[in-house]
């Protein structure tokens, strides 16, 4: 079965139209022909269909021609081979009109070219029709490139950039001339993310895509996060030859995220560690001690008299107070140590790593001196101290929930015995405890019978 061929043929002799079919038959063609003799009938065709596959016009015919042929056909914007047949023509005449886009010129007298001509020029213009599909997907990527909401960069093999779109420009401070022939990291902060470059380096070299997030530094000086996607770009042999970059800011998201982490883990009023930190931290100052077979501490605060200042005076003094507290508390911590507010008027140190009791102990009077002066709240001077229950690792528990419970009970203890005093774990308040604890149970199930 031949190959279909839908031929339009400007042509006023039925008989020329009969013959140019044989020789597309004997060709392997198996050709479908619309004959049109004027301008409004080949218009009319055109328009009809968009499936010609080459168009064969007589030089001249008695109300239409090869030259108005070719116009009309070039209005309609329709890429299709154009190929002349005729008998007699001066050849500048063929030369001219092949000049303005004919495709060939065949003599009506030997069409053992046809064929061929054909099957060339179908061939010619399917790669024309590839090579525009290539040029208009580069044109479209070249538009979605320079008007990305997200920075582009593309460098050599060395990371030497070659290029940057207009969003890079804006998102830096940088224009392209300045970016041009630097390196990828030229805006990268120095004093940090060494180990981040060197991963992405050995990903993106391996042939892999890398992602992940920089800090980078505005042509102002101003720091700001990106999340990058850095790819590879091979040849046809699948040698590395360039790399790109895209790059999204995340300053706004990573703000967010540290702000809620920081409201997850530290108190809004006194900006210390909360409960859910302190927790955290107590079990790395365990582990340490455990390391080190040392001890750690836990010192639980509570602020005498707190409550009449924040009844008679309100919170807004209360809040002074517990913020001037935790300044003075601030003051006898090491580097290493925590300080957190439980809630209230409670407060946490602990020390991981301590050698004895007696470094305890000078923490503890330390933080009893630092009570003696009074606050100063809304023009008058109050007297608040503190008292303060402490526990050992691993004397007095093993994990720091017991701690925390055996520390809070020597503070109860503390207070019992005239506040503005510390008072440390021992077996008489356990056994205390635990004579309460079965107080307790007796009492709830005399409650059930």
């Amino acid at each position: 079965m031949g190959k279909p061929l839908h031929v339009l043929l400007v042509e006023d002799s039925p008989d020329d139209a009969e013959l140019l079919e044989l020789e597309l038959l004997r060709g392997g063609f198996m050709p479908t022909i619309r004959r049109v003799e004027t301008g409004d009938e080949m218009r009319s065709a055109l328009a009809a269909s968009p499936d010609w596959d080459v168009v064969l016009s007589d030089y001249h015919l008695p109300t239409f021609s090869a030259d108005a042929a070719l116009a009309t056909l070039q209005e309609t914007g329709l890429d299709l081979p154009f190929i002349i047949m005729s008998g007699v023509v001066r050849a500048e005449d063929a030369v001219n009109l092949l000049k303005r886009g004919a495709h060939d010129f065949l003599d009506k007298a030997s069409l053992a070219r046809l064929v061929p001509a054909i099957e060339r020029e179908i061939r010619d213009a399917h790669e024309r029709v590839q090579r525009r599909q290539a040029e208009e997907r580069v044109r479209v990527l070249s538009l979605a490139t320079e008007q990305s909401p997200v920075s582009v960069v593309i460098t050599d093999r060395e990371g030497i950039i070659g290029y940057v779109n207009p969003k890079f420009e804006k998102a830096t401070g940088y224009s392209a001339a300045e970016s041009v022939g630097r390196p990828i990291d030229f805006i990268h902060r120095r004093d940090g993310g060494e180990e981040t470059y060197r991963a992405m380096w050995a990903t993106i070299r391996s042939g892999q895509e890398w992602r992940g997030e920089f800090c980078n530094q505005r042509r102002d000086g101003q720091l700001f996060w990106e999340y990058a996607t850095v790819s590879p770009l091979e040849d046809a042999n699948g040698v590395i030859t360039h790399f790109v970059a895209v790059k999204e800011d995340i300053t706004a998201r990573r703000s967010y995220e540290e702000r809620l982490l920081r409201q997850a883990n530290y108190d809004d009023l006194t900006g210390l560690p909360n409960r859910l930190l302190m927790l955290d931290r107590l079990e790395q100052g365990i582990a340490v001690a455990h390391r080190r077979n040392a001890f750690a501490a836990l010192l639980y605060i509570d602020l005498d008299r707190f409550k009449n200042v924040n009844d008679s005076l309100g919170h807004t003094a209360g809040d002074r107070l517990l913020k001037e507290a935790a300044s003075r508390l601030s003051e006898c911590v090491r580097e290493g140590d925590t300080l957190a507010r439980m809630g209230g008027d409670e407060f946490v140190i602990i020390l991981p790593g301590v050698d004895s009791g007696v470094a305890v102990q000078k923490v503890a009077d330390r933080i009893l001196d630092i009570f003696s002066p009074p606050f100063s709240i809304i023009g008058q001077d109050h007297f608040v101290t503190a008292s303060i229950g402490i526990s050992l690792f691993p004397n007095d528990g093993s994990d720091g929930q017991v701690l925390l419970r055996n520390a809070e009970l020597s503070m109860y203890k503390a207070k019992e015995q005239g506040r503005g005093r510390y008072q440390f774990f021992t077996r008489e308040l356990n056994e205390r405890m635990q004579e309460r604890l079965l107080l307790e149970k007796q009492l709830r199930g005399a409650a059930g019978r």
